[in-house]
């Protein structure tokens, strides 16, 4: 699943207009419309039966993707998708706790460590159920352990080599 303002970009040169997709709203637009194109699909595969997921893990190595598919600039492979009928059902991993997600009218940052704690108890069971006890311990260590260093880096190189100047 890839960003795509090729087009785009041919469009600007049908009509002579400039091409400014060097702002990082458009990337950010562009991510989004992709992955709600995913959501649909997987969606719609669900609908027939189909079992999916999303694979983040191409954006490792954007640059053996863009070959592979031979990609013109100006797109941007944003996640994979794998489709097909599950040989097995797994068990559904719990989502975090509604009140910490969803805010009504302002965001009401009072309730999310209680929440974060209960989910935490949550997902240290799922983790130790699904890995026969081999992988212990809850989300919020994951997670902060994720975000302490910077992941692919080489992911701006990329976009700009692909024609994003990001401004």
């Amino acid at each position: 699943m890839c960003a795509d303002f090729y087009r785009l970009k041919l469009i600007s040169e049908l009509h002579g207009t400039s091409f400014k997709v060097d702002e990082v709203e458009n990337v950010l637009v562009g991510a989004v419309d992709t992955a709600l194109a995913a959501e649909n699909l997987l969606l719609a595969a669900r609908s027939f039966g189909l079992g999916g997921v999303m694979i983040g893990g191409i954006r490792n190595n954007p640059e053996g993707v863009a070959a592979l598919l031979k990609l013109p600039a100006y797109t941007i492979p944003i996640m994979g998708i794998c489709l097909g009928y599950p040989a097995e059902q797994p068990w559904q991993k719990p989502r975090l706790p509604q009140r910490v997600v969803v805010h009504e009218e302002t965001y009401d940052a009072g309730r999310i460590m209680e929440g974060l704690e209960a989910y935490d108890a949550t997902m240290a069971d799922y983790y130790s159920r699904r890995s026969s006890g081999r992988i212990t311990g809850g989300w919020t260590p994951k997670m902060a352990e994720y975000l302490s260093a910077p992941r692919r880096a080489h992911l701006r190189t990329f976009i700009e080599g692909q024609g994003f100047g990001l401004k």
